[in-house]
């Protein structure tokens, strides 16, 4: 089964400037993602690494790295409402008309730079045995909070805490499988009716988006 990792990392950032070049300690954000996805290939986990960027100074650690930078990503993908699904199936459209057919697709998101290797090769072999794309979770501390409004400078609740009988999770970026039948067909990462890969770890679920978040990241990685 040929699965190719797929690292996307769009130059723009409006919380967080030229976030993917953010390092922590010794590597940027895109170079983690990087050195996970060449030890996959060097172990013949994924076919290939493609990295998809606009950005000429991330487009240069690719080639500096020796993973697949064939192009500049288009503008029309490079646009803060542009959909991953697209410019996923940009790069998936290039691949298969330039090297050969994929089965799987493997996004790897520079912003969660806890990953391990060994829960990745994990969630591939779930893909592979059951045919079905596999979505990291981690589960919601507070299911429901109370929500108030303002009236007449007082707060007056607006809804009581309900409590849930089943645990409810959230997308947490680490790592998402697609197959490339399905991706094509449907033309979007919905998670719904994947197989859920969960992670607990509150470290490894960390998804870079602002200064705090990297602030944290950088203190628990010196710990």
């Amino acid at each position: 089964m040929k699965i190719l990792s797929l690292i996307m990392a769009r130059a723009g950032s409006k919380r967080l400037k030229n976030k993917n070049l953010k390092k922590i300690k010794n590597y940027s954000l895109i170079e983690r993602a990087i050195r996970m996805s060449k030890k996959l290939k060097k172990n013949k986990i994924v076919c290939d690494t493609l990295l998809s960027t606009d950005s000429i100074k991330i487009l240069e650690v690719g080639k500096k790295n020796k993973v697949m930078t064939p192009w500049i990503r288009p503008k029309n993908l490079s646009q803060s409402n542009s959909t991953s699904a697209d410019t996923a199936l940009h790069a998936v459209e290039w691949y298969e008309n330039n090297i050969s057919r994929l089965d799987g697709l493997l996004l790897l998101q520079p912003t969660s730079p806890f990953r391990e290797y060994k829960d990745v090769v994990r969630a591939i072999s779930l893909f592979k045995k059951n045919k079905r794309k596999v979505v990291s979770v981690s589960p919601i501390k507070k299911h429901f909070q109370d929500m108030y409004e303002i009236s007449n400078n007082k707060l007056k609740i607006k809804s009581k805490k309900i409590k849930s009988k089943k645990d409810l999770y959230v997308c947490n970026g680490y790592l998402y499988i697609f197959s490339i039948k399905e991706l094509k067909k449907n033309k979007n990462f919905s998670a719904a009716n994947s197989i859920p890969f969960e992670i607990r770890s509150n470290i490894k679920s960390i998804d870079i988006d602002d200064k705090y978040d990297l602030e944290l990241a950088m203190n628990l990685n010196e710990k």
